[in-house]
C-alpha cells in the first residue's frame, strides 16, 4: 500500500491539476496581485495566473503554471556569484539578465515582452537553440522553436513608471490576458 501511494504521488507531481493545487501564489479570475520575493524581485500576477517559487543556493526559479506575470528582477544579494533568475513555462526557460518583462503562458506557446535588460530563451525540447531577447522586443516560443522577434514601443507600454498614473505598465498589463474576451487580449499593443 505504501509503495502504491508513493508511486501515485510521484506520478501526480507532474500533473497540471496537482501543480496548480500546490502552487505558491495564484490569482482568481478578475484578481491581480503583486508579490515581492525573498530577493526583492517584484512579480505582478495578472488575472487567473498561478506560479510556484523555488529559491536555493544555486538558482532563483519561478514556474509559471498558468496565466501571465510581469517581472521586475532584483539583484541577487545572497550569492557572491549571483544565482540566475529563471522563469520556467511549459515551453521552456527564460533567464533574466537584469530585466523587466512579461511572460504569458498560452495553450501552445509562451509569449515574452521585454522592456528593460535582456532575457535568454531556451526551449525545453531544443536546449541548444537559445536566443537572447533585447529590450524593446517581444517573441513567442514553443517547446521546439523560437519565433522571429517583433519590436515593441517600450515607452508607450511603460509610460510613466509611477504607480497609479496613466500609461503605467501595470495599467496596460492588467488589461491583457484574462480580462478581455478570448483572442482580443492579443490585439492590444
Amino acid at each position: 500500500m505504501i509503495a502504491f501511494t508513493g508511486t501515485s504521488t510521484w506520478l501526480l507531481r507532474d500533473n497540471s491539476v496537482w501543480r496548480e493545487w500546490h502552487a505558491d501564489h495564484r490569482t482568481a479570475t478578475g484578481e491581480r496581485r503583486t508579490i515581492v520575493l525573498a530577493d526583492g524581485t517584484q512579480i505582478m500576477l495578472n488575472t487567473a495566473s498561478i506560479i510556484d517559487v523555488h529559491f536555493d543556493n544555486t538558482v532563483r526559479l519561478v514556474t509559471l503554471i498558468r496565466g501571465e506575470i510581469l517581472v521586475t528582477t532584483a539583484p541577487d544579494s545572497v550569492s557572491a556569484t549571483g544565482r540566475p533568475f529563471i522563469v520556467a513555462t511549459d515551453q521552456g526557460r527564460l533567464r533574466a539578465l537584469g530585466t523587466r518583462f512579461t511572460v504569458h503562458q498560452r495553450e501552445n506557446d509562451s509569449h515574452v515582452s521585454l522592456f528593460e535588460g535582456m532575457v535568454e530563451i531556451r526551449p525545453t525540447d531544443a536546449p541548444d537553440h537559445t536566443r537572447v531577447l533585447q529590450a524593446g522586443e517581444q517573441i513567442s516560443f514553443t517547446r521546439n522553436t523560437i519565433e522571429t522577434s517583433q519590436t515593441i514601443d517600450t515607452h508607450r507600454f511603460l509610460g510613466n513608471r509611477d504607480a497609479g498614473r496613466p500609461g503605467n505598465a501595470t495599467d496596460r498589463f492588467c488589461c491583457r490576458a484574462g480580462t478581455l474576451p478570448a483572442g482580443l487580449s492579443e490585439l492590444r499593443p
